[in-house]
Formats: C-alpha cells, structure tokens, sequence
C-alpha cells in the first residue's frame, strides 16, 4: 500500500499495518531463494555454502521473495484484497512520485496473535531530457533562427499528481538572455513533459510569450538546463550565422489569424472528405474482386489523409491561439483513431493510440472550457476501452461525470461502463460454474464476486435513467438494469425498474416494453426460487400477470412467445 491510500483511511504512521486501506494489494509467494546478492537484509542468513553450493532449499532457509509491480495512477478507492480475479495489470501498485511504499508480512507469534512486519521504501528515479527536431525522434545540436525546437523530459519523479503537471526548463544564451520555459505532462501520469520553443532575433518586435520565444543573435549559444527531480541534464546548441535559405511559396495575407486558420481547417476537411469518397471507391473495388483497384484507392485514401494531416499540423504551428485549435486537435486524435483501425499491426495500432491518447489530453489541459473538451474526455475513455486497459478508461469515464457532469456523453459513458460491469459479472460467474464440483468454497467466493459486478451494472444504468430520462436509450438502459439486478440476485430492485419501464406511457417502445413484462415476470419467479419474496407480495401471481400481459398487449413479439412458454410451464406445475 501507499501513503496516498493511509491517508485517504487517515492511518497513522505508527499504526499497524491494515488491509483495509484503499489501493492495497495482496501477493502470495513461494519460498525462493534471495540469490547471490553480496550485502543480505538484516536479519538474514546465506547459510553455508560449499564451494559455490548454498546448502539447503529456500524453505530451509525461511527466504520468501517477491517481485511486486508498480505503475503510476490515482490510487484506488478500495482495498484490492481478497479479489482473486484481478489481471495482472490490474494488479500493480499505483503510485505517485510523492508516495512512500509500504511493504508488510504477516505472521502469528508465540501467542497466537497476527503481527505485522512492516517495510517502507522511498522512491527515487533518474532523468532524461532531450531538444529534438519536429519528428520527436532526432535530436538536434544546431538551428536557424527562426526554427523551433522540441523539448522532452523524462522524469517520473515529477508527476506528483493526477492531473497534467508541470515543470519548467532554464534557458541561457551567450548573448545574455536568460529565462524559463514551462512544460506540461503528455497525459496524466506519463512522467513525460513536452513543449516547443521558437528562436526569434532578439532584435524582434514581437510577443515573446506568445511564441514561447528565445531571443538569440545569429552565431549565438545556447544552453537548455532541465533542472528534474531525478537529476539536472543539460544540452548545448549553436544558431547558425545567418538565416536559413528555404524558399517558401507565396502564399495569400489574410486579415487575420481566424481566417487564415478558417481557411487551412477547410482545406484539411476537404482532404478528410476526398479520403471518405476514396475508401467508398476502395469498397466499391473490393465488391467488384478487383484487387488492383482496391491496393490503389487505399493507397490514395492514406495519401489523402496524410496531406490533411500535414495542413492541419500546420495550422496549428502558426495559429497555436486560435479559437479552432481544440477542434484542429480534436479532428487530428480522431485520425490518429483512424490509422489505428486501418493497420494490421499491433505495435503500430497501440503506437496510434497512444499518440491519439496524448491529443485528447492535451484538449484537456489546454482548452477545458472548449465544447470540445467533454468530447476529449470521453475519447480517453473510449481509446483505453479499445486498448483493453479497462481500469483505466473506467477512471476517464468516471473523470468526464465530475468534470461535465451534464454533458450528453456521460449517458453513453455509464452505458459503457455497465457494459464492462456485465461482461465481467458474465466472465467471474462462468469460472465460478466451472470451479463448482473442483473447488467448491472457491467457486462461492467468485460467485459473491460475479454478483457484486452485475449489482454495480445495475446501479450505474439505474442512474442513467434517473439522470437522463430523454436520453435516447433510457427505455433499453432501463431493462439492462432491471437484468443486472436479477443476475446480482437484488430481485426487489429489478421488480421497482422493470415495472417502470413496462408502465410508462411516455416510452413508445413496443418491443422494449416487451421485453420489460418479460424480465419482470422473470425477477418475481426468481424471488420465489431463491425465498427472497417479500411478506405480503404474491410472487407468481405478479408474474402471471406480467407475462399474460406481454402476450396480451405485444402477441407477435419474441417476448410474448417466451412469456406464453413459461406460462404453460406454470400451468403444467400447478400452483
């Protein structure tokens, strides 16, 4: 566990180690050997050795060692403790570069009692820091002016919270200029901060704030000091004597830099849609067997894609203020989204989405009063969803009900969160089905747990209903609830959702409703199953009534054809 997690519980220093505390993780490990380590913990024996031979096994020994994995991350609102079915991802310790780690070992002494051996490790860590040219990928030593430079720290140390952090990079020149230069997180806990740089003629009559701007004189040295947490690195450039001799296009002077980023953001789109008419001909090639035609049409949609790519990269190097520039930011993750789809490669799809992953973020950080931001923080969610991390989008699902809480997205992110829920309720429920006759006690414990899953399902789409009753999918949300709650075995809360559903006159759902008498009659027959039938409440009767009802008032529906059979199945039983 952390100090993060001890004092959200406000467990003191002094206190006994206590598994309650939120984010703590439980590891069983095998007697091993400690190795060939020169200096041993205190209280610790080699035990003897012949030659080169330790004597005796690693019980004989009493060495117990584990390997405990740890990742940055906002710790956890609970203890991870007797939850067996957590994927090793799942697994790992959460930590900020604040926290202290506290490592325990229970054992029974001369009396019987559990006590606790207690460790606590303090984090350190290295820096990296490097100016790089627009590519991110070649560092670069010498510039024009005029140039801009990309400035990358590595420094794990320095994310100290759960939001963007940042940390600054001291600038001099041999001219005499001196200054500082602020750089933010790529993304929540990456540890990783960026920022770009422009070097302008200290003769220049501009905003250099606005530029991020260094003022050198042509032959000018430079030296970028990062001064990190884990080390101060610094690097040396030199500006060339003289400007740089590029030819540039002529190109038109617009009134001002709305416009001219109005114009580019069009000519961007435009090569977006030329894209989309490209793949429905790629499509068109495929129907038709035509090979050639296909391989051709996808190379354009990539070129097309590509060249709206490199206006709109564009766009927002000269115009980094505009007011579109959270939408150029935006539309540029969605076509990191898009590669991700298109390629074959898993290294490539993941480098796509990590890449579409820092843009949203960055929406984030930079314009979060954009109606583009909501979106953003939804599109986290989404893209850890698609990267199979689900903790992870679960906390940026969570993040965009706090941040937005009346956004209309947050409906489909409680939608898709109730779906991991379901799914992983199915998931827990089938092992506890196979475990069952092998291992009985364990198969109870996974099924509690499969239970816990379907409730939580059931609760998050119930709050759907109640938070956004216009919502185009509150009647279905409604019965997915109502079906979570019965595999949760909560049948009272499932009979109190299905019965609205199926009641109310606003909902002009035929089939939905169906389906809502259907789960109904179910949830009352299953009181009556499990003895949890409320005193008063005649359970078959009310599920006589519902199914009777689905047959009556939707005949030619699957539901009623369902309600129908369990009806005669009744009927044959008798009461």
């Amino acid at each position: 566990q952390t100090s993060t997690g001890r004092a959200a519980a406000d467990v003191q220093d002094d206190e006994p180690f206590d598994t309650t505390v939120p984010g703590t993780v439980a590891f069983e490990v095998p007697a091993s050997t400690i190795g060939g380590a020169a200096d041993l913990p205190d209280g610790h024996m080699r035990g003897p050795v012949v030659g080169t031979q330790l004597l005796g096994s690693a019980m004989d020994q009493g060495a117990f060692t584990a390997s405990i994995p740890v990742r940055f991350g906002d710790n956890h609102t609970e203890s991870l403790v007797g939850r067996p079915d957590l994927t090793p991802d799942q697994r790992a310790l959460l930590i900020t570069a604040e926290d202290t780690i506290y490592v325990a070992f229970a054992y029974e002494d001369l009396e019987g009692k559990q006590q606790w051996l207690t460790r606590r490790v303090s984090l350190s860590g290295s820096t990296l820091f490097e100016v790089y040219d627009r590519t991110w990928n070649e560092s670069v030593t010498e510039l024009h002016v005029g140039e801009q430079i990309y400035l990358q720290a590595t420094d794990p140390l320095s994310n100290i919270s759960s939001d963007r952090d940042r940390v600054e990079v001291e600038v001099t020149t041999g001219s005499g200029w001196s200054g500082t230069l602020s750089m933010m997180e790529t993304m929540s806990h990456s540890g990783i901060f960026r920022t770009v740089a422009t070097f302008v003629h200290n003769e220049a009559s501009i905003e250099r704030e606005d530029l991020n701007a260094i003022p050198v004189t042509y032959g000018d040295s430079v030296t970028i000091r990062y001064p990190g947490r884990g080390g101060t690195v610094e690097r040396q450039m030199r500006i060339h004597k003289g400007a740089d001799g590029e030819v540039v296009p002529f190109s038109k002077r617009y009134q001002d830099d709305e416009m001219a980023m109005g114009t580019l953001f069009s000519i961007a789109e435009a090569y977006f849609e030329l894209a989309k008419q490209q793949r429905r001909m790629a499509e068109d090639a495929t129907n038709r067997a035509d090979t050639a035609g296909e391989a051709r049409f996808l190379r354009e949609v990539r070129n097309s894609i590509d060249a709206g790519r490199d206006v709109l990269e564009e766009a927002i190097r000269q115009f980094p203020d505009s007011a579109l520039r959270a939408q150029a930011d935006y539309l540029m993750a969605e076509l990191e989204l898009e590669f991700a789809a298109d390629t074959e490669s898993e290294d490539d799809k993941r480098a796509y989405f990590e890449s579409a992953l820092q843009r949203f973020a960055s929406i984030l950080g930079s314009y979060p009063d954009s109606e583009y931001a909501p979106r953003a923080q939804f599109k986290l969610g989404y893209v850890y969803e698609e990267m199979g991390e689900m903790t992870a989008a679960s906390q940026e699902y969570v993040k965009l009900s706090f941040r937005y809480p009346d956004h209309e997205l947050v409906a489909d992110a409680m939608i898709r969160l109730a779906r991991y829920f379901q799914g992983e309720g199915r998931r827990i429920q089938a092992e506890s089905e196979r475990l069952t006759e092998s291992d009985f006690p364990r198969s109870q414990v996974l099924l509690r747990d499969a239970h816990s899953r379907f409730g939580t399902a059931g609760d998050v789409l119930s709050r759907l209903v109640e938070r956004f009753p216009t919502h185009p999918n509150v009647a279905a949300a409604g019965v997915a609830a109502g079906t979570s709650y019965i595999s949760a075995h909560r049948f009272e809360e499932a009979v109190t959702v299905l019965d609205a559903i199926a009641n109310d006159p606003s909902i002009d759902a035929p089939m939905i409703k169906a389906e809502a008498l259907y789960w109904l009659g179910d949830a009352y027959l299953n009181m009556m199953r499990h003895g949890a039938t409320p005193r008063g409440v005649d359970a078959r009767g009310r599920a006589e009534i519902a199914f009777t009802t689905c047959t009556v008032n939707y005949p030619e529906s699957l539901w009623a054809r369902r309600s129908r059979g369990v009806l005669d199945e009744l009927s044959r039983r008798g009461r």
